[in-house]
């Protein structure tokens, strides 16, 4: 009974290092992560190497971007990702067709790459075809498409490199979503600039009008935090309250109707939200209590509610009350609890729930973290790596040499051969395997090489 309960410990402990496993998350129609360790993580569509993991193949399990252990911000656009290290320098990757990575080329990148030689870059955010950032001194920046003034210099013409967006220093949060940006000042007013399209900006207008300099939404001095999603607006009150404007036909703004605002609107009478995002036609939120909200179109089963009925108003998810973060991609959402672990719902046919599989799911699911460690090994100093060590589901190999591999075989310790495959193989589908130790071994010519790697 002693060896059972001590036995029982240790998974048990083991289960409470694997739970808190993740840091941060931003996602659109891919996510990216940052684990307690300072590793850099992703999943999801990969057409344009948004994924930053040197490929263009979609991936349905997070997968390590490069081995740097010092990421701290992130923020996933629509077909690209920026992150910035702890030395302040910002980091770029995906569509550029726009220049928006801002590394002075229209080129694709599928790694990141890093945007100047600036050490400042406090916060970034990427929009469909755009991208704005704060640097710690309180400036704005803003580059790529600008055809509706989505970069607000002033101008309609695009930019490749980070351009100041006027010259005041005291902007302290932002947002930026299809053609469009939002940001709040430390003085609490909100302001709008870019494609006016469904009346996102909130500036009462009634017409579609766009703006290419920050223009002030009402005269409001209380905002707290802004999100946009493709056609409407979502925004948080220093007070608690929550509000939205802008189109409304999915029911996303959460007031019961489908008639868009051209003005903020309050959303109920709480006054305990916490954080809220817009996806494309959903929105989620968090309340101070730990709970989760939704509403919206549900046509994928993004509001995770265990149905694929659109919602008009904020409708709990689940009863938790020990979520910490929430945020919507295009067509899912992810949300994060205090424990670290991660949960994911709605569409998934590119992989962005990150579970292994490319099928939709209409409540949380939860997303794996486990000990993910790379295991390099030579064959006559030619360079391999194997992760992750455990393993759940999958196991990458990585070749660093120009040579292909002939053969990789798994065996158990008792050198019984498991897997078989000839070829140059950079994934291997170890799910039914039983737990334990097993020998990877790598065969090139009459040369071969071998690493353990443990199944978890």
């Amino acid at each position: 009974m002693k060896k059972t309960l001590l036995f029982l410990l240790v998974i048990l402990s083991g289960t409470v290092i694997d739970a808190q496993c993740w840091q941060s998350i931003s996602t659109s129609d891919h996510t990216i992560a940052i684990k307690n360790d300072g590793t850099l993580w992703s999943w999801g569509s990969n057409s344009s190497g948004e994924i930053g993991d040197g490929t263009i193949i979609d991936k349905n399990v997070p997968t390590q971007i490069g081995l740097d252990t010092d990421w701290k911000f992130i923020s996933a656009g629509a077909n690209q990702s920026f992150s910035i290290k702890n030395d302040g320098t910002l980091w770029a990757w995906g569509h550029n067709t726009f220049g928006e990575l801002g590394d002075g080329t229209n080129i694709n990148r599928s790694t990141p790459i890093k945007i100047g030689v600036e050490t400042n870059w406090l916060s970034v955010s990427g929009g469909y075809w755009h991208t704005i950032a704060l640097k710690s001194d309180g400036t704005l920046w803003g580059w790529g498409s600008n055809a509706w003034g989505a970069i607000g210099d002033g101008t309609n013409t695009g930019k490749n490199i980070p351009v100041k967006i006027g010259s005041e220093a005291n902007w302290q949060s932002i947002s930026a979503g299809s053609n469009c940006s939002f940001a709040i000042k430390t003085d609490g007013t909100l302001w709008a600039w870019g494609q006016n399209s469904s009346e996102k900006l909130g500036l009462g207008l009634g017409i579609p009008l766009s703006k290419n300099i920050p223009t002030q939404v009402g005269i409001a001095t209380d905002w707290k935090s802004i999100s946009t999603g493709e056609t409407h607006t979502v925004a948080i009150k220093k007070d608690g309250t929550l509000w939205s404007w802008g189109d409304n036909t999915q029911g996303q703004l959460g007031d019961g109707t489908i008639i868009s605002k051209n003005t903020p609107i309050q959303i109920g009478l709480n006054s305990n939200w916490e954080t809220v995002n817009g996806g494309k036609y959903h929105t989620v939120a968090k309340k101070l209590d730990g709970t989760i909200w939704s509403w919206g179109d549900n046509l994928q089963g993004q509001l995770g509610d265990g149905t694929n009925t659109r919602l008009y108003i904020p409708t709990q998810i689940g009863i938790s009350t020990n979520y910490e973060f929430i945020d919507a991609g295009i067509l899912h959402t992810i949300a994060k609890k205090i424990d670290g672990t991660l949960f994911a719902w709605g569409f998934n046919a590119s992989g962005e729930l990150g579970d292994g599989t490319f099928v939709n799911i209409n409540t949380p699911n939860l997303i794996s973290c486990s000990l993910l460690g790379k295991n390099k090994f030579d064959l006559i100093n030619k360079s391999f790596t194997i992760y992750p060590s455990p393993v759940k589901d999958f196991l990458y190999i990585g070749n660093s040499t120009n040579q292909s591999v002939d053969k990789i075989t798994v065996t158990d310790l008792s050198g019984k051969i498991i897997i078989n495959q000839d070829g140059d193989i950079t994934q291997l589908n170890v799910q039914h395997l039983r737990q334990g130790v097993y020998l990877l071994k790598i065969f090139i010519g009459e040369k071969s090489c071998q690493e353990k790697f443990i199944k978890e």
